[in-house]
C-alpha cells in the first residue's frame, strides 16, 4: 500500500437501516502510476492523499519522496507524475487541492530522483493543474492541462503562456504521439482535441530566436496522396450527423514570423527535385505562427514540365518550400509520399495523364476566347438596342438571338433552383474533372471523354464564329462589330 492508509480518510459505515456511502468518497488511493521511458524498473506513483513513491527496483522497494517537495498542504491529491523522456533521474509532479478551496497551481521538477523539487508555474494565476507533458524531443518544451485550458512553456516551465485556440476547459490528460508529432488533449466537457503537427513549437523552444527572427519555416512531415472516401450515411450538413473536424488534406505548412509583420503577405512557393516551380500563392499572415493546408496540387505560376500541370495533384517525390515575408525567405524540404493501401502508377502513366489534362486546358483556354467575343459583342450589340427605331428593334432581336447561343453553349437557361440544359462547353468541365480526379494512365472510359471535349470545343468556337458573322442587325455585318471590339474577329 503506497497510500497514507489513514482511516481517517476512508469511508465509514453510515446511514442507519440502509448505506448511503457511494463510492465517491474513497480516498487513500492511488491515482496515477507512470514508468521511466528510459530505465526499467523506474516507476512513479502519485496517491490522492499527498504521496509521491518512487521505485528503481521494479517495486522490490519504495522511497516516499513526495514529503520532499516545499509548499504543498499536506495530503494534496497527485493527479499527475510525469517521468522526464531524456533524464532518468528527473520528473514532474502535479499537485491539486481544489477540493478543499485552493486553486493554486502546484506544478515541480526533480532532477534527482525526488530528493529535491524546483516549484514551476508559481504565481502563474491560471488555477490548478491536472497533468503535465514534456515532449519527447525537445526537453524544453513543457505542456500544462489545467482546469481553464492548455498552456506551453518553451524554456522548461520558466514561463507560461496560454495555448487560446483551445477551449478554457479543463484539460484532464495529454500525450504526445510518437509518430505524428501531434499533441492530443482528452477534456472535460469539450471531448477530445489534436493539435497537429507540434514540430514549430519544437523549433521555438530549442531556439528561442525564431520568436524574434522576420520568418521560419517549419519542416512538415510528409504528405500523402490518397483517396478521401465519404463519411457513411452523410450526404450534407442538412442531415444534422455530427462528427469532429478532420485533419486538413494534403501538406500542413507551417510557418513563424516576427510580430511586427502581422498583416503581411506571404509569398509562397513549392519547387520540384528539379527546382521547377510547381505552386505559387500568397497568404495574409499574422505575427507568431501561421498554418495553411497545400491540398498536393499544382497552382499559381507553374513551370513547364511533364510532371505538373496547374489542377492537378503533383507526383510523389522530394520538394522544397520556400516562404518570403517581406523579402526574407526561409525554407524547409517536404516528402510527398504515395497512398501505400495501393500500388503506384508508373511515371510514364503518371506523365500520359498529365499530358491529357494539359490538352483539356487548352480547350479551356479556347472556350474561354469564345466566350469572351461572344460577350463582347453582347455588349455592342445591348448598346445599339437602346433607344427607338428599327435599328434599336433589329439589335434588340440580334441580342436576344446572341443571349440564347450564350446559354446554350456556356450557361444553360437562368431560373431558380436547379435549371434544366446540358450547355454545350460543359463537356470539357466534365472531362476535366474526371482526369485531374484520377492517377496513372488513362482509362478508355476518359479517352471517349476527352474526344468529347475536343467535339464540343470545335463545336462552341465554330458556332460563336458563325453567330459572330451573321447576327449583326441590318446594316451592320459581323466584321464590323468585331472590328471595333478588340479580340472579337468574325
Amino acid at each position: 500500500d503506497l497510500t497514507t492508509n489513514d482511516p481517517a480518510k476512508q469511508d465509514p459505515a453510515s446511514g442507519g437501516l440502509s448505506l448511503d456511502a457511494t463510492g465517491a468518497e474513497t480516498h487513500t488511493t492511488i491515482i496515477t502510476i507512470n514508468p521511466s521511458p528510459l530505465e526499467p524498473g523506474v516507476l512513479w506513483v502519485g496517491t490522492d492523499d499527498g504521496n509521491v513513491q518512487l521505485t528503481r527496483d521494479g517495486g522490490a522497494s519504495w522511497t516516499e519522496v513526495g514529503r520532499n517537495v516545499p509548499g504543498v498542504p499536506e495530503g494534496t491529491w497527485v493527479p499527475d507524475v510525469h517521468p522526464s523522456a531524456h533524464d532518468p533521474a528527473t520528473a514532474y509532479v502535479v499537485f491539486d487541492d481544489h477540493r478543499r478551496g485552493n486553486w493554486e497551481t502546484y506544478l515541480y521538477r526533480t532532477e534527482d530522483w525526488g530528493a529535491t523539487w524546483t516549484r514551476l508555474a508559481q504565481g502563474e494565476g491560471f488555477g490548478f493543474a491536472h497533468v503535465l507533458e514534456e515532449d519527447p524531443e525537445e526537453p524544453r518544451l513543457l505542456f500544462l492541462g489545467t482546469e481553464f485550458g492548455l498552456h506551453v512553456s518553451f524554456d522548461r516551465g520558466g514561463s507560461w503562456q496560454p495555448w487560446t485556440h483551445v477551449p478554457a476547459v479543463p484539460v484532464r490528460d495529454m500525450e504526445i504521439h510518437p509518430r505524428e508529432d501531434d499533441l492530443v488533449l482528452g477534456t472535460h466537457g469539450r471531448g477530445l482535441w489534436v493539435l497537429d503537427d507540434i514540430v514549430a513549437l519544437r523549433m521555438m523552444a530549442a531556439d528561442p530566436g525564431l520568436a524574434a527572427a522576420p520568418v521560419f519555416v517549419a519542416r512538415p512531415r510528409p504528405a500523402i496522396l490518397h483517396e478521401v472516401a465519404e463519411a457513411i450515411g452523410y450526404r450534407s450538413t442538412g442531415m444534422a450527423m455530427w462528427q469532429g473536424e478532420t485533419r486538413p488534406y494534403g501538406a500542413l505548412l507551417t510557418w513563424g514570423v516576427h510580430p511586427d509583420a502581422d498583416g503581411e503577405r506571404a509569398d509562397i512557393e513549392v519547387t520540384d527535385a528539379a527546382g521547377r516551380t510547381v505552386m505559387t500563392t500568397e497568404r495574409e499572415v499574422e505575427g507568431g505562427l501561421n498554418r495553411w493546408a497545400w491540398n498536393l496540387r499544382a497552382g499559381g505560376d507553374v513551370d513547364e514540365s511533364p510532371d505538373a500541370a496547374e489542377g492537378m495533384e503533383v507526383f510523389p517525390g522530394r520538394y522544397t518550400v520556400r516562404i518570403t515575408v517581406d523579402g526574407v525567405t526561409a525554407e524547409a524540404p517536404l516528402e510527398v509520399l504515395d497512398d501505400p493501401r495501393e500500388a503506384p502508377p508508373t511515371l510514364a502513366d503518371r506523365r500520359e495523364r498529365v499530358a491529357a489534362y494539359k490538352r483539356l486546358l487548352a480547350l479551356d483556354d479556347d472556350l474561354d476566347a469564345a466566350r469572351d467575343r461572344l460577350d463582347a459583342a453582347l455588349e455592342e450589340v445591348g448598346r445599339r438596342a437602346e433607344g427607338d427605331g428599327g435599328a434599336a428593334r433589329e439589335a434588340q432581336a440580334t441580342r436576344d438571338a446572341l443571349q440564347r447561343l450564350r446559354e446554350d453553349l456556356f450557361t444553360g437557361p437562368e431560373c431558380q433552383g436547379i435549371c434544366p440544359g446540358d450547355p454545350v462547353a460543359d463537356a470539357v468541365g466534365s472531362a476535366r474533372s474526371r482526369i485531374g480526379g484520377g492517377r496513372g494512365a488513362v482509362t478508355p472510359l476518359e479517352e471517349t471523354f476527352l474526344a468529347r471535349a475536343a467535339a464540343a470545343r470545335d463545336e462552341v468556337v465554330s458556332r460563336v464564329d458563325e453567330a459572330l458573322d451573321e447576327s449583326a442587325p441590318e446594316g451592320v455585318d459581323g466584321p464590323a462589330i468585331a472590328g471595333r471590339l478588340p479580340g472579337v474577329t468574325p
